[in-house]
């Protein structure tokens, strides 16, 4: 279903994917309305196993009698409207139903385009697709998992994040480790937490767009190769989303000018 330019009522919304027990796999949508409302429709998520029996969804935020696990979607006056949730197949699960329905007196509700849904580990291959509505796709932070090489004769550097709008704001940590030629984790002088070979970089979300940069990190002498990292993939109906993959900064030592005398 990748048809980006086919709008649909929220209620003709039924979708089946099948899906993997135990793999995250981030979801995105955009939709439309006469009015702004943070409850303008619903979101059913349903999963079953090979028979075709409901499995309930362990730890999701919304459930009731009605949808079982579902998600109120939210609508923003005659624009687009984003939206990214993350979502863990329970074990003994194969399929995944995605079913749209009215909500209370709201009328007009659009979806921009069939849902895209995506394993977390082929998110990043995505980035900036269209997903309806002139919308593109982020990342989920939780979905970042990258190695760069350590360039020769660095001393500092610095991560860049860009961060997508959020109308409730919220923060999630990434991650970054240093390794040595032979895999050895290397301690570092910031790290933020109990492992030494961690340094935690807050990522904050706010209303607009805009750009984290991480402190200056100090390089490890003998480091090779460094892994970026999000937070575990899991249940998130409102997850810290960036428009691309994290960029680096290398900064080499500034060189001293010779003294004259």
């Amino acid at each position: 279903m990748e048809n980006t330019n086919s709008s649909m009522p929220v209620t003709d919304l039924a979708m089946e994917q099948v899906v993997t027990a135990g793999e995250t796999y981030q979801i995105d949508l955009v939709t439309q309305g006469p009015a702004t409302d943070a409850r303008a429709g619903v979101l059913e998520l349903a999963f079953s196993d090979r028979a075709g029996s409901r499995i309930e969804l362990p730890d999701w935020p919304h459930h009731s009698s009605l949808f079982g696990e579902y998600l109120y979607l939210r609508a923003k006056q005659d624009q687009p409207r984003r939206m990214t949730l993350l979502v863990t197949a329970p074990a003994g699960a194969t399929q995944l139903r995605l079913a749209g329905h009215a909500w209370s007196n709201y009328e007009g509700l659009q979806l921009l385009s069939p849902p895209r849904f995506t394993p977390c580990d082929d998110v990043a291959l995505k980035v900036n697709e269209p997903i309806g509505g002139e919308v593109t796709a982020g990342i989920a932070l939780a979905a970042v998992h990258a190695c760069h090489h350590v360039p020769f004769d660095v001393e500092t550097m610095q991560v860049e994040i860009p961060v997508q709008g959020n109308l409730r704001p919220v923060q999630q940590m990434l991650y970054l480790r240093f390794f040595a030629e032979d895999d050895a984790a290397l301690s570092v002088s910031a790290a933020s937490t109990a492992d030494s070979t961690v340094i935690e970089i807050p990522v904050e979300t706010h209303t607009g767009s805009w750009t984290v940069h991480s402190d200056d990190i100090i390089v490890p002498d003998s480091a090779a190769y460094l892994r970026l990292s999000g937070p575990v993939p899991s249940h998130d109906t409102n997850p810290v989303t960036i428009t691309r993959m994290p960029g680096l900064r290398w900064k080499r030592p500034v060189e001293e000018s010779p003294e004259t005398t």
